[in-house]
């Protein structure tokens, strides 16, 4: 249960013991789990606090080790006749854990959760993808949606690839996107896969007509030259090099929201690993304009008409990358009422990193050794079909891009890992952090303070002497908490979330972190003791750290972006953010966990937790799902109607990264009944069950009529009177629609 320090060697306890020449199947040995618990608890740590390579709050500690050893002829002692098989669990209890989990989805667990009412019960399912392809809509007794799973096309691969199994294509970071795309009230479910398909299904399972679309092929593959079987040998691929590292994939759920005022619906817009950005209309047409490649054209000396391939100016320094991994923002920021589509990429140049030494000079002095910039982009809703502004190098359609996008963003290393540590690993996210009415950009790159950009991609904060943007505090000099010693503090391979934290009238900026030496062991051989990672969370309007942060974490925290939600009942909402190591943690204003944190997992996690009402009893609760396929659910304390920070991947059930964006529709009406000329009902709220609805919607016989009531209070029993209807029968449908336009899952009633 606690194996030694190296080199001493483990001491195992047998548990059972059998023989036989032919396969075996079934149970080989019963584990008494309160002796391992007793076990556990009696058995002296190996590591203290100061000396656990991993976290001074040593995560090993529930941990025991489970092996099956198998010797060939009766021979213990030739060490090439004996195989073993060797897995680590934990014994660790959690009386807030929702029953019936956590969920084995027997699947890699990368995309993040969403709680959303899709099937009109008025009781929010789970909604998550997986590895395998599958897109869940859970149920709080853990049972499936009717309809659901649904799945992504599958892979066209042999029986003797896939073991006989069926495979599909998997579906990877951000939440599954669930969004009224056709304004009908029922909620459609879109993800996007690894093979470049992007899917849409109804609220019932059903595949949405027009859906799945894809990439364009010629920007990432080639007929005459396959990385894959069958490998062409000493090919050089066309459209693909160390610095145009493309593929056809998408590693992101798609964002949705109105690009497109002048045709029905939402539009869907996803980044691909080709470097474009696409969006497509709701029945499945793509949007005029799009999709937009995404390279600064100060760096760019030619652009291939077909595949996009792209040639550097001389002296670029282009370094590897071209992927847009992570999900497009989509936030209104010129004031045309209209989003803007805001984007990451991993794309990165070996120049002077964009980041003042006179806040954060440790950090500047690294960077300037080792590091240069990365690139975050604005673009216009109409993409290359914007016509105020002309192309400065044909074929890139640069005149998708704001006045003043690209702007730099500093990265403490070039090249740091391959895919998983370029450029920028976390969307952008909008807010109004000042209370001015406009709105400013955040974000950071794979190791970086967190930038605040104003519209036209100016730093919020200024420009230091130097030249450079003024950022976030890093240094250890500025650190609000004693127990935080490795500095300074990073941003690092996650992204950025904005809330208020702790009941603070102020926004906050919280994004996961690494210490100096913490950040040095990727890039170092060995391990550096005292090394940390931290979640950071800083004042928005000045930079400086917030109460209490940097706190501790356990591990690094890729591609994960921290939620913010009230999970006590006292109305101060808490940075939740969770890691490579075992847990989901949880600090609110003075870095003090909640009670009850943070919850074991027993495993990695790249997600961001999911904050909302599981079971209708009036408090949230927080799921999250691990790389080994675990799906966790925990109930808390926290208010259901509770003002919602940053409670999911993206904010909101659109994926916007938009603070300002209301996605959440109006609860199901109840109890709904027609007599004559009278239309009874309980009311619901303008999100779900809470708040307050603001207008009517009525159908009567295909036909929408005016109602001059407007909704009760949620939970209000309510009727309206429809006059004189006719003789004969009739239906009628009714919903709610909240101040954003969100409308409420229809109900339909016959007299």
């Amino acid at each position: 249960v606690q194996p030694p320090r190296w080199p001493l060697a483990d001491t195992w306890r047998t548990v059972s013991t059998g023989s036989g020449t032919g396969p075996r199947s079934g149970v080989l040995a019963t584990l008494n789990l309160d002796q391992v618990r007793r076990a556990i608890a009696t058995a002296p740590p190996v590591y203290t606090p100061v000396d656990d390579p991993t976290s001074r709050d040593l995560p090993e500690k529930d941990a025991f080790r489970v092996r099956v050893v198998v010797h060939a002829d009766g021979d213990t002692t030739t060490p090439w006749k004996t195989a073993i098989e060797q897995r680590q669990y934990f014994s660790n209890g959690d009386p807030a854990l929702v029953g019936g989990f956590p969920k084995y989805l027997d699947a890699d667990g990368a995309s993040s959760p969403a709680f959303a009412d899709i099937d009109g019960d008025g009781v929010n399912e789970l909604v998550i993808a997986d590895g395998n392809g599958l897109v869940h809509a859970f149920k709080k007794d853990g049972n499936e949606a009717e309809g659901f799973p649904v799945h992504t096309n599958r892979l066209k691969l042999s029986a003797a690839q896939t073991g006989g199994h069926t495979v599909y294509g998997p579906v990877l970071l951000g939440s599954p996107t669930v969004a009224d795309l056709d304004g009908d009230g029922w909620p459609e479910i879109s993800v996007a896969d690894t093979e470049g398909y992007l899917y849409v299904w109804e609220h019932d399972g059903r595949p949405r007509p027009g859906f799945p679309v894809q990439v364009n092929r010629t920007y990432s593959e080639s007929s005459i030259c396959q990385s894959s079987d069958p490998v062409t040998p000493g090919c050089t691929h066309p459209v693909r090099d160390h610095v145009n590292t493309v593929d056809h994939a998408f590693t992101s759920n798609p964002s949705a929201g109105n690009l497109d005022p002048g045709h029905p619906g939402l539009e869907l817009v996803a980044g691909a690993n080709d470097g474009h950005v696409y969006a497509w209309h709701a029945d499945g047409t793509p949007v005029a304009g799009w999709p937009v490649l995404l390279r600064d054209p100060a760096k760019v000396a030619s652009v291939d008409p077909v595949t996009h391939f792209i040639t550097f100016k001389p002296g670029a320094n282009p370094k590897y990358g071209r992927q847009e991994l992570v999900t497009p923002t989509l936030a209104d920021i010129d004031g045309d009422g209209v989003p803007e589509v805001i984007a990451n990429v991993d794309e990165e140049y070996k120049e002077a990193p964009n980041a003042s030494a006179a806040r954060t000079p440790t950090y500047a002095a690294l960077a300037n050794l080792l590091g240069g910039n990365t690139r975050i982009y604005a673009l216009h809703h109409e993409g290359t079909a914007y016509a105020a502004s002309k192309e400065t190098v044909p074929n890139l359609g640069d005149n998708a891009y704001l006045k003043g996008w690209p702007a730099k963003v500093a990265m403490l290393e070039t090249e740091l890992l391959p895919d998983v540590g370029s450029g920028s690993d976390g969307p952008p996210v909008v807010a109004d952090i000042d209370g001015d009415g406009k709105p400013e950009i955040v974000t950071a790159s794979i190791a970086s303070p967190p930038y605040v950009l104003t519209p036209d991609g100016k730093s919020k904060y200024g420009n230091g002497p130097d030249g450079m943007y003024l950022t976030a505090a890093t240094e250890q000099a500025e650190f609000k908490n004693p127990t935080a010693t490795d500095g300074p503090s990073v941003g690092a391979v996650g992204g950025v979330a904005v809330g208020h934290i702790g009941g603070s009238p102020q926004q906050s900026i919280a994004m996961g972190a690494a210490g100096l030496k913490r950040v040095l062991d990727i890039v170092l051989p060995e391990q550096q003791l005292g090394a940390e990672d931290h979640v950071d969370a800083w004042n928005a309007q000045t930079g400086t750290f917030d109460p209490g942060f940097p706190a501790q974490m356990n591990d690094l925290q890729f591609f994960t972006t921290p939620a913010i939600a009230d999970v006590t009942g006292d109305g101060r909402a808490s940075v939740l953010q969770s890691s490579a190591m075992y847990d989901l943690r949880a600090y609110g204003l003075g870095g003090v966990a909640p009670l009850g944190w943070p919850k074991f997992t027993g495993g990695w996690s790249v997600q961001t937790p999911a904050v909302g009402d599981f079971d209708g009893d009036g408090k949230v609760e927080v799921a999250l799902a691990t790389r080994e396929g675990n799906l966790f659910v925990w109930h808390t304390r926290g208010d259901a109607c509770q003002t919602m920070e940053w409670p999911k991947y993206q904010h909101d059930l659109h994926n916007s990264g938009d603070f300002a964006t209301d996605a959440t529709p109006p609860g199901v009406l109840g109890n709904v009944s027609f007599d004559g000329s009278t239309l009874s009902f309980t009311t619901s709220g303008s999100d779900g069950p809470c708040g307050q609805a603001t207008a009517f919607r009525v159908v009567v016989d295909g036909h929408q009529v005016s109602v001059d009531d407007v909704p009760a209070p949620s939970g209000t029993q309510q009727s309206l009177e429809l006059g004189d209807l006719g003789h004969g029968r009739h239906s009628v449908t009714v919903q709610t629609v909240d101040d954003a336009g969100n409308a409420s899952i229809p109900v339909s009633v016959r007299s």
